[in-house]
């Protein structure tokens, strides 16, 4: 059902523009050009506190690039050419001179659990193992070292890396391990791989009874558990057999993934963050320490969410102006296309009798689109298949959206050709994470195996996207691929793996320009948390969330830019980190 489209909120970047009639392009856009032309006399008299010097690109339309940025407290004043910033240098004024390397707006992740990942303890890291017997034995040699351990947890084995890319067994750990529970996680929290002492203590089989998204692969021959469970909400499923994490250095650790933000240009990040972590955020904000941006994300009513009132008390407790905001409402449709789970409109290629699965059904994902607006949150959906997909957007069309909330869909790894324009009829964004593009390429091509040849032309289509007018936000669903930007931009450019593979690119015909790249990972995050009058753009009157680069990124063979190193990092017109 396509009912009429509620009218697109025009992006102030238009990929179209030179063929929007000049009456119709967007007032935002026409400020943003005024502000330019008036640049050269923004901030006369006082001088600046920052002047950074360099091949800058301001991520707007009107005049993407300058080569000097003048900063005074925590905002852009002035931006243009060498000459003309110069003017505000005084005897105090800092000048930070990239020598011939890019400065862009400060790098937005759209989509990460960089809070998850500093802060939760893998017990046994899978990931990089590639085999069944690799893994079988991390596991018994893990189990032999930790003997006082009440289970043995691991996380981050791979479908595509076990025999025939068939589900593991229980029977295949008890071999290893039959006297504690072992639970495994995959790379997320989409499937656990369990024994048979986890899955006897568990509360899988009541739990896929009672609800809808979860599924508890069986023997064919017995019909009992066979050892992977798919699904949401797994951590409760497995409650009894999981400990509380350790809280202790609990500040020690946020703050390394803070420096590794740092380090990588990072200066906002959009993420859901556990409850106990809002306040060692804010404590960290209140010490001064806190040197990224969170737009922090939340579930609004459902068996998961919380109420409207709980989460304005905690944004009064936790939220800090410019730092912690409390934005989006995020729920989900379906799994992802490894474990067979990503939604599909047709079978798998490689599974004729599999479709997916759904985790909440659409009359759930109507519900809490509905409420979230209503709550006066943006409204964020995870799918990953073409059919989770389409119902996300026709939830989103159901469900309408209040002037200046965000609906976007998160990872969209197969999307049907029909609904390309739909994104851009409707004014939903497309948040995406290219760096799946270079792991896939890595580990054996499984989005051929499980979609074939002929599907594989709308995975990830980027350049579709772009081409019908789409709003892209880029992320990188951190740490299920690394937090660098710089690999999800390279994966975008030329849609190849690290070592340039394969030649011409996968799909070559979804490849983008690293400017509209970079737009999608500054300007297209920044509009997706509804925040683009201050973030991804070096405008004046805007944040001074700044990157600069060691090389001039333009001007680099694409396959080159994951070599590429950040210099310095400025947020809120703060220089928080520097390159030894």
């Amino acid at each position: 059902m396509h009912a009429t489209a509620r009218p697109h909120p025009a992006p102030w970047f238009p990929n179209t523009l030179p063929r929007v009639l000049p009456w119709r392009v967007p007032l935002s856009y026409l400020a943003a050009v005024l502000a330019l032309a008036v640049a050269a006399h923004a901030g006369d008299g006082e001088p600046a506190d920052l002047v950074v010097l360099g091949r800058v690109f301001t991520g707007d339309g009107a005049l993407p690039w300058a080569e000097a940025v003048a900063v005074r407290a925590n905002r852009i004043v002035q931006v243009g050419q060498r000459d003309a910033v110069a003017r505000l240098i005084g005897p105090d004024t800092r000048v930070l001179d990239a020598a011939g390397g890019s400065v862009l707006p400060g790098f937005n992740d759209a989509h990460c659990h960089l809070t998850a990942a500093a802060t939760l303890d893998k017990g046994l890291d899978l990931s990089g193992l590639r085999s069944l017997d690799e893994i079988l034995g991390a596991v018994r040699d893990h189990a032999a070292a930790h003997p006082g351990d009440a289970a043995v947890v691991g996380m981050g084995w791979h479908l595509s890396q076990l025999p025939g890319q068939l589900f593991p067994t229980a029977a295949q750990l008890d071999a290893v391990v039959a006297d504690r529970p072992v639970l495994l996680w995959s790379e997320g929290p989409h499937a656990v791989w369990a024994n048979t002492l986890a899955l006897s203590r568990s509360h899988a089989a009541e739990d896929a009874a009672g609800r809808s998204g979860l599924r508890v692969l069986r023997d064919a021959r017995t019909g009992e558990p066979s050892g992977v469970v798919l699904g949401r909400g797994l951590l409760g499923v497995f409650r009894e057999v999981l400990t509380l994490p350790d809280f202790g250095g609990l500040d020690a650790r946020l703050r390394h993934g803070l420096a590794e933000a740092r380090r990588l240009g990072l200066t906002s990040v959009q993420e859901p963050v556990s409850p106990f972590l809002l306040p060692a955020l804010a404590g960290l904000h209140d010490r001064g320490e806190l040197t990224l941006r969170f737009s922090v994300w939340t579930s609004v009513g459902g068996p998961q969410g919380a109420g409207p009132e709980t989460i304005r008390a905690a944004a009064r407790l936790h939220g800090r102006a410019g730092f912690i905001s409390f934005t989006t409402a995020k729920t989900g449709i379906d799994g992802m296309p490894e474990l067979r789970t990503a939604a599909l409109l047709e079978p798998y290629a490689d599974d004729p009798d599999e479709r997916g699965l759904l985790t909440s059904l659409p009359a759930a994902l109507f519900e809490h689109a509905r409420a979230a607006h209503a709550a006066g949150f943006s409204c964020a959906v995870h799918a990953t298949g073409d059919a989770g997909v389409r119902l996300a957007l026709d939830a989103f069309e159901a469900a309408g959206a209040p002037a200046g909330a965000r609906q976007r869909v998160e990872h969209l790894f197969l999307v049907d050709a029909e609904d390309v324009p739909r994104f851009a009829e409707l004014g939903v964004v497309a948040s995406v994470q290219p760096a799946f593009l270079a792991r896939d390429l890595e580990l054996g091509r499984f989005f051929e195996a499980r979609f074939g040849l002929e599907r594989c032309e709308r995975v990830l289509p980027l350049r579709s996207l772009l081409d019908a007018g789409v709003v892209l936000a880029f992320g990188t669903d951190h740490d299920l691929t690394p937090l660098d930007p710089l690999v999800g931009l390279q994966a975008a450019v030329t849609r190849q793996d690290a070592d340039g593979r394969p030649a011409g690119g996968w799909m070559p015909g979804q490849r983008i320009s690293l400017e509209e790249a970079v737009r999608a990972y500054t300007a297209g995050s920044a509009f997706a948390e509804g925040q683009e009058s201050d973030k991804g753009r070096l405008l004046p009157g805007c944040l001074a969330d700044i990157v600069v680069l060691s090389a001039d990124i333009f001007a680099l063979p694409p396959i080159e830019l994951r070599t590429t190193s950040v210099r310095a990092t400025i947020v809120d017109g703060k220089v928080v980190y520097e390159s030894p």
